[in-house]
């Protein structure tokens, strides 16, 4: 369901997750997802709202009246999303072809919140103005001007007996369970892509061959991470995990740099399958 997802879409989605559990309510719902959308300044489905004549803030305070008195009714840390809500994201999916997308942006979910209209994002933003045609024309105008970026293509994802940096970056080019667990996050791939590729370059020996890694080891250490945060099947956030407690210095510094512990990054992939797998 998430691979053509956008950065800042997973974005929406994580922090859809956060105002859920805030409201101590353990699955995800269109308020929550319009919530996300609403809580990025920089999302294209602020500026179509904007395109639109809809100011977000109206959008805000009308999400808050139509959540007022709700909240605290289900506890639970499943964070599933509920069948509305995945309705919401088939019909972004739907708009995102009609709009010859091969992407899934924020636009794309306001149009599927737009288009749900019975549920409590879909009543906020019909008592704010909105509607699908014109969020709609608003979109095609805000995408002219600044067209959405295409997939790129991504070197296949293998486990392959290569240096830790090589292993983790094929991961993150094909934009695995490690790429999707950072991003939801919130954090920056890019650069701990750029990261990799400086090591992953240092890790070739003098006839061009990366360093061997102890693949074994690392395996091991990933099932151990997988019992610990969860998840179907062993995965590559299992295996970029198993990379974390091996503390190798690629990510440890990028950890650092943005204010990361070992239980930050399992607590991001323990989220991730949380949602995922329950979907799946």
């Amino acid at each position: 369901m998430w691979q053509r997802f956008t950065e800042r879409a997973r974005k929406c989605v994580f922090y859809a997750q956060e105002f859920a559990q805030s409201r101590g309510e353990g699955y995800v719902s269109t308020e929550h997802l319009l919530f996300g959308l609403l809580k990025m300044e920089d999302s294209v489905a602020r500026r179509v709202l904007e395109t639109a004549k809809v100011p977000p803030s109206r959008v805000s305070q009308c999400l808050e009246r139509q959540i007022e008195g709700t909240g605290n009714r289900r506890e639970s840390q499943d964070m599933t999303l509920t069948p509305r809500a995945k309705r919401v994201i088939d019909l972004a999916y739907n708009a995102a072809r009609d709009l010859n997308n091969n992407y899934i942006g924020t636009e794309h979910i306001l149009l599927g919140l737009m288009a749900e209209r019975d549920g409590r994002a879909g009543k906020a933003l019909t008592e704010a103005g909105c509607d699908y045609d014109s969020l709609l024309r608003a979109t095609v105008e805000v995408q002219k001007e600044s067209p959405g970026p295409p997939l790129r293509d991504y070197a296949p994802s293998a486990f392959v007996s290569a240096s830790a940096a090589v292993m983790l970056l094929l991961f993150l080019y094909n934009r695995g369970s490690a790429w999707k667990a950072l991003t939801w996050g919130g954090h920056n791939v890019d650069g701990l892509i750029d990261i990799l590729e400086d090591f992953a370059r240092d890790s070739m020996n003098s006839s061009g061959r990366p360093r061997d890694l102890n693949v074994p080891e690392v395996f091991r250490l990933a099932e151990a991470e997988k019992l610990t945060v969860g998840g179907v099947a062993l995965d590559d956030s299992h295996m970029m995990l198993a990379m974390t407690v091996q503390e190798h210095k690629f990510l440890t510094s990028w950890m650092e740099a943005n204010s990361l512990t070992l239980e930050d990054m399992r607590e991001l992939v323990r989220r991730f399958h949380h949602l995922y797998d329950a979907d799946a």
